[in-house]
């Protein structure tokens, strides 16, 4: 939020202090949001999971799934919308787990089947159907649903090879996600406000290579100079050691 308000001058955003600062608990900046609406989800589900044994997790989806096309039509909140919006992909992710075994047994079938899919849902909803996926509904579920199982058997198969430079991209995506937006925006800023480079080609290349490059650079600097605190909280006010001492005193 600060950084945008500095370089507020040099975009076409118009960012005031007065707005980060007092607008920041309930309205996330850019692509923070999905901090909040994971919180948010989590905290949701772990109520709903509590209890929950293992053969209502498909019910709990299908619910989910529910609320998730009808949540348009329901008057709530940005942090309701949040949870509504969500919630049906943690569902999803959870559901998925419970039938790992299964893909992973048919992971190659199934990666070329969701591939075509994929493929094939990307250009119908894009082009004929001229959709984007703020519109929600079946299509942009059932999109989002194809794509998300196509991610994880392709991640499954790529799972039988050993590639470096893959698992550092892996593991490097929390530092991606946190610093790619500043990386890509700042060297446009620069391409366009001080070097004059307008063209769209120029700025989609740099802008991809800076938002990768540099937080990349940034974790290699946090793995070598052990800066994790920058990335996790401290392990005193973790969640595991937050469960740990509930459990404790049970």
């Amino acid at each position: 939020g600060l950084f945008e308000v500095v370089l507020s001058d040099y975009t076409n955003g118009d960012v005031a202090l007065s707005s980060v600062l007092f607008s920041l608990v309930w309205s996330p900046r850019a692509q923070f949001w999905f901090l909040y609406a994971l919180f948010l989800v989590f905290v949701v589900c772990s109520f709903v999971y509590a209890r929950a044994g293992r053969r209502l997790f498909l019910p709990i989806l299908l619910a989910f799934a529910i609320l998730y096309l009808f949540r348009q039509a329901m008057l709530a909140n940005s942090a309701v919308q949040f949870v509504l919006g969500n919630a049906i992909f943690f569902a999803l992710g959870i559901w998925i787990n419970e039938v790992k075994a299964f893909l992973l047994a048919r992971h190659t079938q199934l990666m070329l089947l969701f591939g075509a899919l994929f493929i094939a849902g990307q250009y119908a909803f894009h082009v004929p159907l001229g959709l984007t996926w703020d519109v929600g509904g079946v299509a942009a579920l059932a999109l989002a649903t194809i794509s998300i199982l196509f991610m994880v058997t392709l991640s499954m198969w790529l799972g039988r090879f050993r590639i470096q430079w893959l698992l550092f991209f892996g593991a490097s995506s929390m530092t991606i996600y946190l610093l790619h937006i500043l990386a890509g925006s700042g060297v446009r800023v620069i391409m366009s406000a001080f070097l004059d480079i307008d063209s769209i080609v120029a700025h989609l290349l740099v802008g991809t290579l800076i938002g990768l490059s540099a937080p990349l650079l940034a974790q290699v600097i946090i793995q070598r100079y052990n800066l994790y605190f920058l990335l996790t909280p401290p392990r005193s006010v973790s969640a595991n050691s937050l469960r740990n001492r509930t459990m404790a005193h049970q």
